[in-house]
């Protein structure tokens, strides 16, 4: 299908407006990312296994994602399984009604994987960051994208390829009813976000060893590009909502546009550029709303507005911590009475406090302070809030929250409990096996 080129800014904003949904049709969204290694060699595995992977996979369920010859994902129903740039491994879920549809459906995910992978003689470790292999001993996959991105990330910070090829994550996508909606949970978010990579920080291992993070990951996002990375000041503005935000965007530069099946490198170009018709690799041509969809997801900031809001922050870890991330934003979000208390908790945040956080938490996870305050400390408060929140919607789910409650209680970290098993471990093999 063609679609018709974007004429007006209007239609951007109404890009967001329309995307507004009744809080009785609010979805929960949950994408992760894994490691693939080479069970013998422990090496990370090749883009020609993953492309194995991915054909037995499509055999059991789900139609092939192909760039020429190569299978780069899978369509299953709402889900979708996809490569990262160094092979990192990923589900983004289905827009579902609770946490325990999520928890079912990550569950039946690793199921897969793991039957799959055993097979095929690799490992899957749930980890922040790649705690073994260098940077030159990964594998890039055969993406177009990727083949655009990887030349110009090095152009804009020392740590951009680390982020791309030796980082996991862990996000949770969530609906806005309003544009006031969206300004109070985009700022939420923007404030949050430092507890959060605290909270779930797990990757404290690399290169073999330990590295001296709590999330080494976060550490990566510091030198990664900054035209569209990191927190967002404008969005405490008075001045912020769709229009701000559109603003913002079109001024990020842009990587690729699609045409036809083919990848055409833009990257650097403001999109503002494409939509005023002066794009060179399209004389004349403007985009359409299905480019700036596309343009949309090469925003990695840590909290990031689409058609819903992606809370991007947290390492990636076992199937309890992977399900605690949507249960924790879940409750925070969901419930209106939780959603003013913690919009008023973070009246008194400066940006530069939030951004000094932001910045302690990489190296320091819950042993950072914030406003004098143990961060141990702020995260029993928040969670606590959560689990109210999670409470009120009457569905059992706040059970998601306690590998939370535990991790607080016994003051040791997801980071430090990695590590404890890291030191435990025989060999790495082991290491990996115990993990997930």
């Amino acid at each position: 299908m063609i679609l018709p080129p974007i004429e007006k800014k209007e239609e951007l904003f109404n890009f967001f407006k329309n995307a507004e949904t009744s809080q009785a049709n609010y979805r929960i969204g949950t994408e992760h990312e894994v490691f693939l290694f080479d069970a013998k060699s422990l090496k990370r595995a090749t883009a020609d296994q993953i492309q194995i992977l991915l054909d037995q996979w499509s055999k059991i369920e789900g139609i092939p994602v192909k760039e020429g010859k190569n299978t780069v994902g899978l369509k299953i129903e709402d889900r979708t399984l996809s490569l990262e740039p160094g092979g990192q491994f990923e589900l983004s879920g289905a827009p579902l009604e609770n946490l325990h549809e999520t928890f079912k459906e990550i569950e039946g995910h690793q199921k897969t994987l793991l039957h799959l992978a055993n097979g095929l003689g690799l490992l899957v470790l749930p980890l922040g960051a790649d705690p073994f292999t260098q940077l030159a001993d990964r594998s890039w996959m055969r993406k177009e994208r990727y083949k655009i991105m990887r030349p110009y990330m090095a152009t804009k910070g020392a740590l951009g390829h680390e982020m791309m090829t030796g980082s996991c994550t862990v996000q949770v996508n969530l609906d806005f009813k309003s544009e006031r909606d969206m300004i109070r949970k985009m700022r939420i978010g923007i404030a949050l976000q430092p507890l959060a990579t605290a909270l779930f920080a797990n990757s404290p291992l690399s290169k073999g060893g330990i590295n001296g993070y709590q999330s080494i990951r976060r550490a990566f996002w510091e030198e990664t590009d900054p035209d569209r990375c990191g927190l967002l000041d404008f969005v405490f503005e008075d001045t912020f909502g769709y229009e701000r935000y559109i603003e913002y965007a079109i001024n990020v530069p842009l990587y690729f546009v699609r045409r036809k099946g083919r990848y055409l490198n833009v990257a650097g170009i403001p999109f503002k550029t494409f939509l005023e018709g002066n794009l060179e690799a399209l004389p004349g041509e403007k985009p359409t709303l299905q480019d700036w969809d596309d343009h949309l997801t090469t925003i990695f900031t840590e909290a990031r507005l689409k058609r819903f809001i992606e809370m991007r922050g947290a390492d990636s870890g076992s199937t309890p911590q992977l399900m605690s991330l949507p249960g924790f934003w879940t409750g925070l979000l969901y419930d209106d009475t939780i959603l003013q208390r913690i919009y008023d908790l973070i009246q008194t945040w400066q940006v530069r406090e939030i951004k000094d956080l932001s910045s302690q938490v990489a190296r320091k996870g819950l042993y950072a302070s914030f406003q004098g305050e143990s961060l141990w400390d702020l995260a029993y408060e928040v969670v606590s809030l959560s689990q109210e929140g999670l409470r009120s919607r009457n569905r059992e789910e706040e059970v998601y929250l306690q590998p939370l409650f535990d991790m607080l209680d016994s003051k040791k970290s997801f980071a430090d409990q990695t590590l404890e098993a890291f030191r435990k471990a025989q060999n790495p093999s082991t290491f990996i096996k115990n993990i997930l």
